[in-house]
């Protein structure tokens, strides 16, 4: 175990105000089943359901942060669910679906080049 892995799993909740392009450290915070304050305006929140997983800073600005802190102190989380998450995410289904991704998009090339080859 690393240093963060203790961190996170002592931890009640990550809070990370600040808008960001994905959040992969609120993703891994899912892994251990903790809740997350974050900005509503960060890619993550597109795999949280808010008052769920987290709970969404409505806007950038302190008493928006501390309400949103407040709301997740009296929220119930089901860590499980929040797990759930995590696991639907991992490296190994990005591969996986990346892979896909490709293969069908460079199947679809290869017939598009075939079917161009014979209209000429």
């Amino acid at each position: 175990q690393n240093e963060l892995h203790i961190l996170m799993k002592s931890m009640r909740a990550l809070i990370m105000p600040a808008q960001e392009d994905f959040g992969i450290t609120a993703l891994e915070a899912s892994f251990f089943g903790k809740p997350c304050v974050i900005a509503a305006t960060s890619g993550v929140c597109e795999l949280f359901q808010d008052k769920k997983h987290a709970i969404f800073i409505s806007k950038p600005t302190v008493s928006a942060v501390a309400q949103a802190i407040t709301a997740c102190e009296g929220q119930s989380f089901d860590a499980t669910s929040i797990q759930l998450v995590a696991q639907q995410h991992t490296m190994e289904l990005f591969k996986k679906h990346f892979h896909t991704i490709v293969l069908e998009q460079w199947t679809k090339h290869r017939n598009e080049q075939k079917t161009h080859k014979v209209i000429h």
